[in-house]
């Protein structure tokens, strides 16, 4: 168990390969992005998540629908967060849909 948010942050970072996640024009906070099949109604869907700080999820004040942009391996894209799923440790998974 991760016992600080600084250790959240080292092992987010680590994890990361310097992908990021902002709401448009604000800060960019250091996510694991990962676009996994998510199982929905006992149905795969491939879907986009960022694993984050609970921390920077507040800091960003993310809401449903807000448009975030992720930026990884050298490129950017737009998303609409889908919901939010903190487990509890201090980190959030937040799941993204098209923009």
């Amino acid at each position: 168990m991760l016992e600080s948010d600084a250790d959240r942050l080292a092992e987010i970072q680590a994890l990361g390969n310097g992908a990021t996640l902002a709401a448009q024009g604000g800060t960019g906070y250091s996510v694991v992005f990962d676009e996994q099949y998510l199982p929905v109604n006992d149905v795969e869907e491939r879907g986009p998540v960022a694993t984050m700080r609970s921390s920077d999820v507040a800091a960003a004040k993310l809401q449903k629908d807000a448009v975030v942009q992720v930026s990884v391996d050298g490129g950017v894209k737009a998303f609409r967060v889908k919901r939010f799923e903190p487990d509890g440790t201090g980190i959030t998974l937040v799941y993204l849909r098209s923009a």
